[in-house]
């Protein structure tokens, strides 16, 4: 089985990964092609190739069909096109799954079926995610299958546009997903009388919408009877809600390296099942000893522990880890119930194979390979820890005692800890560009806590809930008191300095390197052939990774001569990075979001500098002290290793609190203030000035309020080309720097003053520098409505080539001293898909 499974999900690789280049002519031409040959094998070739190929071969052949079968169709199906951005359509629709709850809000999945326009009915398909705005407690509780009528907007997904960035839009495509609404409150949706349905659906979907209605009920009982982030947790380790855990707390988890604690997986279904069997069997011997005559106690509580672990599977809202824990122990009881010993390689590689048949794409979730890798670890590395902890001296001489086995349950976990850490390492690094230092110790503590104590008192409660919710609090209030002893756990780890530890990108190859390397140390190879296979596989993925930085850096011999600007997609914000001549870089801005609902500067800029091999910057600037240009500095500071930070020291508060001051002073970075970076400063052959705000505009001309008007104005000159950073001054400014200056032959590349705001981009500013094009960098479909009608008709007007971030991704600018070449990031990937889709036609 396991050979089947790697055959069937290298198959699925090779149809992502080669999805225009081989169309499904040439596809259906190949596999034809390689169906006879394995034909010819099976009847006329050797032995061993009857036996082994052609069964890998067909896999191969069905994961890579599998892959293209299952990939969405982007950006969105034909049939909604029409739809979008038309304002309060009449929907009928059906719910699709499990509404998520929100402290504020419910997002419904609904697939659309039919649109009502001006008294016609039209067919529709597509999933969308609608937004209700309120509390979810007052809304209705809405079920998989309801049907809706509803008045929605129709908006399309929209995803930061950057070189290396997630692909959220493609990511909910392969959900069914290929749009969102929002609604003010529920009163927008009308609920219908269910379709009738024959016998056997509507007996399933009664049962389904009794156990999905057990759990909304279930969790709103949770949150009125515990304080309301114990009850968060409990929501998710119970019941599987894991969005009710907030952006602060997943940080503390994952710095912790405890966020595998909230997956529901093989100890909630393990505790569960194995519970309910050992207390059917003892119930069997007590109360029925007769029935041992003619059957099996253990057969009779397979038949009890098996449903229940379903059952709590089905409740807790089937996860990809619960699936995986639910095949496992499906196939477990099995072998029990035919008194053999389940193969644990088998089973998991079985649990892989079924759960890529039904959800091809989740082969490339982060959740599906840390699962198996984990359990991968455990089944390989735990045995080998297990053994080496046990021989330690003074707990050898303990084994045989009572005592013993107390630390034993620590040393086990510290085992089961180090043993799935270790093989989850590079899956870690590569989707969240990280690793936990603290979660080797914590999960030592945490482990046995939470699968001793929490959940046993949990899930007694849950299961008693059905019956009694008075019967059942006390065993929730009594797990949510050792849930709250774990919370202060995670928060002492995650405040540890050295907890986490940013790496940013490692190179394919060099995960190839890791897991190859592990394989051949396990193996049974005597130590000469492990040499041996372990230098030609470094030699392997060396050579790997030189073609990938030869075919990805092909202008390398230029850099020395070449100005590179980046004008990062950072949503509604600023962000700009710089790479000189002589190599030194700088980043100016990191935008920022103003409700501090997502971390711009984590998820978003640095994604983007590691992808480019930037772990070091030689200098940071804040242009003012503005959220959309500052709060993804937090991050950038905090996570990267900074020669300076440039600021003009002026905060919005002045008697608040510099936070970003205060980071570089505890990471010791050296900070350059007003009047100090006044002079000019050359980085190889160009040279950089700030032209704004000087110490005399400051006393003289600013009112004190208006931060805009005190951002750092950046001038970068190289040979025959212009820069020009200009912050969010406003015309005012503009006239005060610009409104003099004559035209001087310049190239200039200009970076538009306050996102394309109309009180800003003044013919003067146009006039004066004659830019040879402008970027707007501001948020898709912002409600400040940047840029302005106003700004854009002054460029027309000019004939000044305009780029916005919200529209074309990044904005990549290069000058040779010579002159600028200005490139879109929607184009460089535009021409990518066409370069690929014309691959062998």
């Amino acid at each position: 089985m396991p050979p089947l499974t790697l055959a069937f999900g290298g198959g699925i690789l090779l149809g992502h990964y080669t999805p225009s280049i081989l169309p499904n002519g040439t596809l259906i031409l190949l596999s034809s092609l390689l169906m006879g040959c394995l034909l010819a094998i099976n009847f006329r070739g050797p032995a061993p190739l009857r036996s082994l190929i052609p069964p890998l071969a067909f896999f191969l052949i069905l994961g890579l069909w599998a892959a293209r079968l299952s990939s969405p169709i982007m950006p969105h199906p034909p049939e909604l096109e029409p739809f979008f951005e038309r304002p309060q359509t009449l929907f009928l629709a059906e719910v699709l799954s499990s509404p998520e709850f929100h402290p504020e809000k419910t997002r419904l999945p609904v697939k659309l079926l039919r649109a009502y326009i001006e008294g016609k009915s039209l067919a529709v398909k597509g999933g969308i995610l609608v937004t209700i705005d309120g509390n979810p407690e007052m809304s209705p509780k809405w079920l998989p299958g309801d049907r809706l009528l509803l008045r929605l907007t129709l908006k399309r997904f929209h995803d930061f546009q950057n070189p290396g960035g997630y692909s959220y839009t493609k990511r909910q495509a392969e959900k069914g997903y290929f749009g969102r609404a929002r609604l003010s409150d529920a009163r927008w949706i009308i609920k219908l009388a269910p379709p009738s349905e024959p016998l056997p659906q509507s007996a399933l979907r009664y049962l389904g919408n009794r156990l999905e209605k057990f759990r909304q009920e279930t969790l709103f009982w949770l949150l009125d009877n515990l304080e309301a982030e114990t009850g968060n947790f409990y929501a998710a380790l119970l019941l599987g809600y894991r969005n009710r855990i907030s952006n602060a707390w997943n940080e503390r988890l994952n710095r912790a390296g405890v966020t595998h604690l909230l997956a529901i997986s093989g100890l909630h279904l393990g505790l569960v099942g194995m519970s309910v069997f050992w207390l059917i069997r003892r119930m069997v011997r007590i109360l029925c000893p007769s029935i041992l005559m003619w059957t099996s106690d253990q057969k009779l509580a397979i038949w009890g522990a098996l449903p229940a672990a379903i059952l709590y599977a089905l409740i807790s809202g089937l996860a990809l880890p619960t699936w995986r824990a639910a095949i496992m122990l499906f196939l477990l009881m099995g072998g029990l119930f035919c008194y053999r010993f389940s193969d644990s390689t088998t089973a998991l590689a079985s649990a892989a194979l079924l759960i890529l048949l039904i959800a091809p794409s989740s082969l490339r979730e982060a959740s599906f390979q840390l699962s198996f890798a984990a359990i991968i670890g455990l089944f390989a590395l735990y045995p080998i820890f297990q053994k080496t902890l046990y021989d330690i001296g003074p707990l050898k001489s303990l084994s045989g005692s009572r005592w013993g086995k107390i630390p034993r349950i620590f040393l086990d976990a510290f085992g089961v800890s180090l043993a799935a850490n270790i093989m989850v390492l590079p899956i870690l690094v590569h989707h969240f560009h990280g690793v936990s230092l603290a979660g080797f110790i914590a999960n030592t503590v945490l482990v046995p806590l939470i699968g001793f104590l929490v959940l046993p008192f949990g899930l007694t409660g849950l299961a008693l809930s059905a019956l009694s919710k008075g019967i059942a609090l006390p065993f929730l209030v009594v797990g949510g008191f050792f849930l709250q002893c774990a919370q202060k756990i995670i928060l002492w780890f995650s405040d540890l300095s050295w907890a986490y530890f940013w790496v940013g990108n490692i190179p394919i190859p060099w995960i190839i390197a890791f897991y190859g390397t592990l394989a051949m140390l396990l193996s049974p190879w005597r130590r000469q052939r492990k040499a041996l296979g372990l230098t030609a596989l470094l030699l392997f993925c060396t050579t790997l990774e030189l073609s990938q930085n030869i075919l990805s850096g092909s202008a390398v011999s230029k850099e020395g001569k070449i100005l590179k600007v980046t004008v990062i997609d950072v949503g509604q914000g600023s962000s700009t990075f710089l790479r000189f001549p002589n190599g030194e870089n700088m980043l100016i801005d990191g935008g920022g979001f103003f409700d501090n609902s997502f971390d711009v500067g984590k998820s978003v800029v640095a994604p983007y500098l590691w992808y480019e091999g930037i772990r070091r910057l030689d200098h940071v600037v804040l242009s003012h002290d503005h959220p959309d240009h500052k709060n993804g500095l937090r991050f950038i500071l905090s996570g990267f290793e900074i020669g300076d930070f440039w600021e003009s020291g002026i905060i919005e508060n002045p008697a608040g609190f510099n936070e970003l001051s205060t980071i570089a002073h505890r990471r010791q970075i050296p900070v350059k203030r007003l009047p100090q970076m006044m002079k000019d400063q050359t980085f190889g052959p160009c040279n950089l000035r700030i032209l704004h705000p000087t110490p005399s505009y400051i006393q003289k001309e600013w009112d004190g309020t208006d931060l805009n008007n005190v951002s750092l104005v950046l001038q970068i000159d190289y040979g025959n080309t212009r820069l020009i950073l200009p912050g969010d001054i406003d015309r005012s400014v503009e006239s005060h720097l610009f409104g003099s200056m004559a035209p001087d032959g310049k190239r200039v590349l200009l970076v538009s003053p306050h996102h394309g705001s109309g009180r800003s981009n003044s013919a003067v500013l146009l006039d004066h520098l004659q830019p040879q094009a402008i970027i707007f960098s501001c948020g898709y479909e912002n409600w400040f409505g940047f840029p302005s009608p106003e700004a854009i008709q002054r460029c027309a007007e000019r004939h000044i080539s305009i780029y916005r971030t919200d529209l074309q991704g990044a904005i990549h600018a290069v000058s040779d001293g010579r002159q600028w070449t200005i490139t879109a990031q929607q184009d460089l990937e535009s021409h990518a898909k066409l370069f690929f889709g014309r691959g062998l036609r």
